[in-house]
């Protein structure tokens, strides 16, 4: 589910106009791999190397909500 809200907030902050065109892509990107994750969770929950996809993901997602969060602030 946080894939697909960070593929949504990011796709709903840059049609606003709030952010640029690359921080889109790192929305969609980290959105993405949160899903792929989300679709091997059990192979993860095994022990499978998919983890690393899930933690790029989130770290993708934090740096976009942090991101966004201060142009936010500074608007």
């Amino acid at each position: 589910m946080l894939g697909a809200t960070c593929i949504g907030g990011a796709i709903a902050a840059h049609a606003s106009g709030l952010t640029p065109a690359w921080q889109r892509v790192l929305g969609l990107v980290g959105g993405t791999l949160l899903l792929a994750a989300g679709l091997g969770n059990l192979a993860i929950a095994d022990g499978s190397p998919l983890i690393i996809v899930g933690l790029l993901g989130f770290a993708a997602w934090l740096v976009w909500l942090l991101v966004t969060g201060v142009r936010l602030v500074r608007s």
